[in-house]
């Protein structure tokens, strides 16, 4: 590591990830990277041509390999997913039309490893390799004269370090990052005549939901999730059934 004495890079059962290479106290400075190191821009398009033109070592440090992207995914893979969740990735690679894969590739870097700092958005070497957990959080970031990273807790020696990437939406976790969120929010799920949306559903009047395959990876996490609103559709529909509101 190049700012750093206290971690180290390793394969983790999340990928490669940030590990603590020594007992780490709560309020520690576990990463201070110079302002000198930092991209920034004030879009996500600004930033990817950033770094398309950057010649520095950060970005021979960053993975060639995407394929954890559904944009990447082959196209009996993405037959796993849900349709609604097919079309989001279909909207996704349509956005990208008539870009180089050089581009592509450095779009999707900048959309699954900016920091924030005020209205700009920024890539910080280093601190980029930190994986996210939702309830494991033991790092706090900010920008001081370049960005500081401390310890929200103590670390132990061989632990991972997480980042928390806030509050996302299962399906936009996918989209920009490879992984599924805990919460799906946004669906529009069209299942044997049934429409199940978070704004509400219809129903046929005699309605059976019909089986949803599971599939593999990422997607089978997603389609475990649809099978979770289905059945709560379900117990909604036996209750309009029985009620006189007819959809």
């Amino acid at each position: 590591m190049r700012f750093t004495d206290c971690m180290r890079v390793s394969q983790t059962s999340l990928g490669r990830g940030l590990v603590a290479s020594r007992d780490i106290k709560k309020g520690e400075v576990v990463l201070r990277v110079p302002e000198s190191e930092i991209l920034r821009a004030d879009t996500l398009e600004g930033l990817t041509e950033k770094l398309l033109s950057h010649d520095g070592w950060y970005k021979e440090t960053l993975p060639k390999d995407l394929s954890y992207l559904p944009i990447y995914w082959s196209d009996e893979k993405l037959r796993e997913l849900p349709p609604f969740a097919q079309d989001a990735v279909r909207q996704r690679k349509e956005s990208f039309n008539g870009r180089s894969k050089d581009w592509v590739w450095a779009r999707s870097i900048c959309g699954s490893r900016n920091f924030g700092d005020k209205d700009q958005y920024t890539l910080v070497p280093e601190a980029d390799l930190m994986n996210s957990s939702e309830n494991c959080k033991n790092v706090r970031w900010f920008f001081n004269d370049g960005f500081v990273m401390q310890a929200a807790d103590d670390v132990c020696e061989g632990e991972q370090l997480f980042d928390a990437y806030g509050s996302k939406c299962a399906l936009s976790s996918l989209l920009f990052y490879g992984f599924v969120a805990q919460e799906l929010k946004n669906y529009h799920i069209i299942n044997n005549g049934a429409v199940i949306t978070p704004r509400g559903c219809r129903f046929p009047r005699k309605w059976k939901p019909s089986p949803i395959p599971l599939g593999t990876g990422e997607a089978r996490k997603l389609n475990k999730l649809v099978r979770k609103i289905v059945r709560r559709a379900k117990v909604k529909a036996r209750r309009v059934a029985t009620s006189t509101t007819r959809f």
